[in-house]
């Protein structure tokens, strides 16, 4: 029986363990010679089930490509940034996937980050950011190289490099300096159709991810609605979610005095804001294939989104409403449209993000991975 095992981090929390669970749902039944294995630096039991545990062989290690060498793994997913020991791991005849989860070279955000020093923001790495840093690392473009070269050498360690869709595969293949594209799979995250979608909504919009300053940017969303609240009188906004910025933006929202504006933690259970909602607006930077868009389109909540990435264009490319990148006045113009259009326009809306949805069902995607799977081992 080969067995497969998937690198993730905090398990099963986060877009990563969903598409790793939704693999393993489609593999039990299409293809149960398959062993499915997680490989976890930390499990969170708060959000484990009957269900997960009978889909998975959950195994929490702080060392997951050591640890797949010692189980003698067919295949390793990693989901992760970089690799660590895959020469060993290769060598011993595991084959490596690298399943990029983020936009190509989306790893510049987080090489930005660090240099302006994180969530602390110490004094002397807003100077040295200033004075030097910015020039250097934006301006100079080394952050994208210094990413570019990253995901190089990922691919080069692999038997197998996943990017979620084409405008990613493009970007890939241009950076691969002469190596081979023929270990590029394009394969999207899969989508679960909602059987009877509520489409009658409330007048709420939705921000539905971790409350994190580098990729999320929720704080955006809290500028454009403290320009819109007046106009929208009759909306609310709920952030769904948590994260270290939390604290800070509830304190903004109060020096703001930004009304019928609630932070609500993080859930297990998103779908009960998804039936509610009637938008759902995603502020982020940078976005691989968020499935906050895909979950709200399954549920016929209308989307609005900073055209950010390939990933987000592709999504909304039917459906949904594309605003330039990072334009909070054309947002916040975009969301008032939308929040004042018709009953019926606004149920047009809905039946198209369903439609598109259709087009995601985990059995298709769950096949393009199993033929990745059986490519590796033929």
């Amino acid at each position: 029986m080969p067995t497969v095992a998937f690198i993730n981090n905090g398990f099963p929390e986060g877009g990563v363990a969903r598409v790793t669970l939704d693999i393993a749902r489609y593999a039990r039944t299409a293809a149960p010679s398959y062993r499915i294995i997680v490989l976890a630096s930390r499990i969170v039991e708060s959000m484990m089930n009957d269900e997960i545990r009978s889909l998975v062989q959950l195994i929490q290690t702080d060392d997951p490509v050591r640890k797949a060498r010692e189980i003698h793994a067919d295949i390793l997913v990693e989901c992760s940034w970089i690799f660590k020991g895959t020469e060993k791991t290769r060598a011993a005849g595991t084959k490596i996937v690298f399943a990029n989860h983020g936009e190509a070279f989306h790893e510049m955000y987080s090489i930005l980050d660090h240099r302006q020093g994180g969530h602390k923001r110490h004094w002397w790495n807003r100077v040295l950011w200033n004075l030097y840093q910015k020039k250097l690392y934006t301006d100079g473009g080394k952050a994208l190289r210094l990413a570019q070269e990253r995901a190089a050498r990922n691919y080069a360690a692999s038997d197998a490099y996943v990017v979620l869709c084409e405008g990613y595969r493009r970007q890939t293949e241009a950076i691969l300096a002469g190596q081979d594209s023929g270990r590029l799979w394009v394969i999207n995250n899969p989508e679960y159709p909602v059987e009877h979608p509520t489409l009658q909504k409330e007048k709420l919009i939705l921000f539905c991810g971790r409350l994190c300053d580098y990729d999320k940017k929720p704080e955006r969303l809290l500028r454009i609605w403290r320009q819109v609240q007046h106009q929208l009188p009759d909306y609310r906004l709920a952030l769904v979610g948590d994260g270290d910025e939390r604290p800070r933006l509830e304190a903004l929202a109060r020096e703001w005095k930004l009304e019928r504006c609630s932070f609500e933690g993080r859930t297990s259970h998103p779908e009960t804001w998804y039936r509610k909602a009637d938008i759902l607006c995603l502020v982020s930077q940078t976005e691989g294939w968020p499935l906050c868009l895909t979950e709200a389109l399954a549920h016929g909540v209308i989307p609005i989104a900073f055209n950010c990435s390939a990933g987000v264009e592709e999504i909304l490319s039917r459906t949904g409403f594309l605003v330039p990148h990072p334009d909070e006045e054309a947002f916040a113009r975009t969301l008032v449209d939308v929040a004042r259009r018709s009953d019926e326009e606004k149920m047009m809306l809905r039946q198209a993000g369903i439609e598109r949805v259709a087009e995601l069902a985990p059995d298709r995607i769950g096949a393009r991975w199993i033929a990745l799977f059986n490519a590796l081992l033929a």
